[in-house]
């Protein structure tokens, strides 16, 4: 009847769930609430990366 299950996918760091994979090839990323990272699913490979949040600029370049 399914394909494939929803697959919950868990930030490295804190073991808590950042999002929900519903299926397809394109790649997910979004933010820990907890530890204040980025986390990246790529599902072709099924590979989870972390990186630092970016930090805000306008168009004049200037940084908050």
């Amino acid at each position: 009847m399914w394909k494939e299950a929803n697959k919950d996918i868990m930030c490295p760091r804190c073991n808590n769930k950042v999002m929900t994979y519903k299926g397809g090839t394109i790649p997910r990323s979004t933010k820990c609430k907890t530890c204040n990272i980025v986390v990246a699913y790529f599902p072709e490979t099924d590979r989870i990366e972390t990186r630092p949040v970016p930090g805000l600029s306008n168009g004049n370049g200037r940084i908050y």
